[in-house]
Formats: structure tokens, sequence, C-alpha cells
């Protein structure tokens, strides 16, 4: 027989009110994985956690940690960072998933904020998954006064899991207003088609001078929890804490890098100094952007990074309205063999438009033509470029140089129009044309 409930219990029911799940020691956690370990009181039970703190001289890669403290505030802010580390919160999640969805849990929550010139790293784990909403109270707790989120790809991932597991557990998120930093998004901009690929491990790699040795599989990180909760083995734990401490180590000194680069610090990639350009252009200093542009084009020495400063400039010199520059910068790259249509007609709409040197315009519009007359699949770039030199024509009055011509029967070309339609190799006007004038040969 069942004992009912004496007054005391029937009124914490009727209430609603559960009681705080009893303190345990850290050697509670299956497989006493957590030497040094620490429980945090929280108002959903305690939170278990390892910590460590790194002083000033403390490094990772190529940097000290300590040095995004000295970082100016302003070459933060460029980057989107609030202006003082010290309200900054790096995270980075371990999860049951790789897929997001509201099954998947964050078994480990690595965070980290400086405390003067040290760094406190903190990695709140979840032994039961049943203890999650104290895991979550502690980390928000640890995130109380700061006014920034960093992570890495964190607002495609981290954080949106995040607010799900909030939202499931029926307690609040971060506090209102809190901003987000996703270093994805810079390290994109400074380091695409620099790099073979922008995973933090090769960042890590390639520009913070980090070497993680044996590192765990981000794939086989799910699987380690599983057993872990399952049979209660530390397995490939100890490697899964390692590998999530190192990722939020990155975090700092990638930012410290990235804030080094917009307050003046040496480039090591054509692509830096593209971005810095981008930068300065974007806050209305053209005469740094140029700098930045030249610096670029000296340090690009393979084909691959020659093609990219091509294109960026170019796009950073329209983006600034510098007609002259775009149209000379066009006209050197055609000298030196960047002969693919669009730079003729990146040329050609500046003289059109802004120099207002139609003379010139028709000639790279003709050779546009040529070009594009030697390829396949571009009859929509041949139509646009048949509109562009007819307009061309009507500015110059009809009849200017290149204009097109009748014979006596009608129907025949005029001497200096180049002929489309057919493959180039047919046209003997093509071939006269070129022949004339071998300098402007497209196939050179």
């Amino acid at each position: 027989m069942i004992a009912a409930p004496g007054l005391h219990e029937r009124l914490r029911l009727a209430a609603g009110v559960r009681e705080r799940p009893p303190r345990r020691a850290v050697a509670d956690a299956p497989g006493n994985l957590l030497a040094g370990g620490r429980w945090e009181d929280t108002a959903a039970g305690p939170a278990l956690y390892v910590e460590r703190v790194y002083d000033a001289d403390a490094t990772h890669g190529d940097f000290s940690l300590s040095e995004l403290c000295e970082v100016p505030g302003e070459a933060l802010s460029v980057l989107g960072a609030v202006a003082d580390p010290q309200r900054l919160l790096f995270i980075d999640l371990e999860t049951t998933g790789l897929n997001g969805g509201t099954g998947t849990l964050a078994f480990l929550v690595g965070v980290a904020r400086f405390d003067g010139r040290r760094l406190r790293l903190r990695q709140y784990f979840l032994p039961r998954p049943h203890e999650e909403g104290a895991l979550l109270e502690g980390i928000a707790a640890f995130a109380r006064g700061v006014s920034q989120v960093v992570s890495y790809n964190g607002s495609s991932f981290d954080l949106p899991l995040l607010e799900t597991r909030h939202t499931m557990m029926r307690s609040p998120f971060w506090p209102e207003g809190l901003g987000h930093l996703d270093l994805l998004h810079s390290t994109r901009r400074f380091y695409n088609r620099a790099l073979d690929s922008c995973r933090l491990a090769d960042v890590e790699f390639s520009v913070l001078g980090v070497r993680r040795g044996s590192d765990i599989a981000g794939w086989t990180v799910p699987a380690a929890y599983h057993q872990f909760v399952n049979e209660g083995t530390v397995g490939l734990m100890p490697a899964v804490f390692r590998h999530n401490a190192l990722d939020v180590l990155s975090l700092v000194t990638l930012l410290r890098r990235l804030g080094g680069l917009v307050a003046g610090e040496r480039v090591s990639f054509p692509s830096e100094a593209l971005e810095l350009a981008r930068l300065a252009a974007t806050h209305g200093d053209m005469g740094a952007a140029r700098r930045y542009m030249d610096v670029a084009r000296r340090s690009a020495v393979d084909a691959r990074s020659q093609h990219l400063v091509f294109w960026r400039t170019l796009a950073l010199l329209k983006r600034g309205s510098c007609w002259p520059e775009l149209r000379d910068h066009c006209l050197e790259g055609l000298r030196a063999g960047w002969r693919e249509p669009a730079v003729y007609v990146e040329a050609a709409k500046a003289c059109e438009h802004r120099t207002r040197e139609l003379e010139l315009a028709l000639k790279l519009v003709d050779r546009a033509l040529l070009r594009a007359g030697m390829l396949t699949g571009r009859a929509g770039l041949v139509s646009d470029l048949e509109l562009r030199r007819a307009r061309i024509l009507r500015k110059l009055g009809g009849a200017g140089k290149g204009a097109k011509r009748t014979g006596p029967s009608g129907d025949g070309p005029a001497s200096g129009a180049p002929v489309i339609g057919l493959p180039l190799p047919a046209h003997s006007l093509a071939k006269r044309v070129l022949a004339d004038n071998p300098a402007i040969d497209p196939r050179r």
C-alpha cells in the first residue's frame, strides 16, 4: 500500500515547485572524466565545468592570447567587434549531432572571456542529458556582463542551437541586445581563394601558425559522447575536451590577427591587402584603399593570386567611382593578358558613360565582339555587345569610325566592321581586321 503524500508534499506539488537536484561530487560523473572539475549551483541544479586560466604570456600558435587586449578598439570596430575585448565572450560547441534540429544537444560548451590580461576558459559539460538545464544556466551566468559573442560559423549552427535548447527548456536565452560576431564571414573576406578552404583548422595552420598534432576528427565527436553516456567509459572524451579548447583559443588569436591587420600589421597574403583596401574604401578612405591595392599587386606572384587581385581591384575602383583609374586598370590588364570579354566590357562602360571617350569605347566593344565570337555559348553576350556598339555609334553621330555601312547592293558589310554570327575562323573580314591590327588580336 502506497502512503498518501503529506501536507508539505501536497502543497509543493500544487504550487508546481521542483526540488533542486542534490549537489554531487565530481567523481559521480560517469567514468570520473573531469579531474579538477567543479560544480556550480544554478536555478536548474548543479552545472559541471572545468576551468583553465591562461596568463598574459600564454601563446596559441604565433600569437600571445593577451595581444588581443592591445589591438586598438577602432580596428576591432572596423571588423564589427566591440572595442573592449573585456566585453567579448568566445564560444564553441560540441554537440550530439552535426545537423542541428530539436533533438541535438550541446554536451560540451567552451566559453572564454578576458579578466584583465588573463583569459578564463570554462568548458561546461553535460554528464547526463537530463541535466541540460543546469548547463545552460551556468553558461548564462558566465556570460553575464558581456556585450558580444564571438564564434566561428555560429550564426548558422551554434547560436541557433543554443536558442532552440533554451526554448525547449523554457529558460531565457542571451541577455537582450547581446551582439554576435561570426568570424567565419570576416575570414572568408580576408582569405577566400587564397586558401583552399576557410575551415577553422585550415585557417589555424596557414594564418595563425597553430599545429594541433593528433586531433580528433570532428565527425567522430558525437559518437565519443554517446559511448561515454551509454557505456560509462571515458574513451575519446579527453581528446574532445582538448579539441574544443583549441577551437576557443583560435577564436581569440584569429580576432587578434584580423584586428592587427586592420591596425597596420604587415600582410602575408594578397587577399589580406585586398580586404583591407575594401574596408578602407567602405569607410571613405580611397587613398588607403589605393595603397593596399598596390601592396596586393606587388605581392601577387602566382597566376591565381594575380587573377584575384585584378578582379578585386576592378571592383574596388568601380565602388569608389574611380573611372579613369578603372579604365587604365583594365587596359593594363589587357596588355598583361587578361583578355576575357568582361575586361573589355568594363573598360568600355567606363569610357562610354564616365570618361566620355566614345571612340575608345567603340574600339573596346569591337575587341570584345572579336573575343566573344571565339567562344561558345556566349550568344547573350554578343547580343548585348551589339546593342552597346549601336548605342555608341548613335552617340558618335551614326557615321563615326567603325560605323557599319552597306555597299552598292545594300547587303555588304562595312570594311571596318567585325563580322559576327559565324565562327570567327570563317570570317574573312575578321581575319583581315586582325591581320591589319595584330595588336588587338584577342587570341594573343
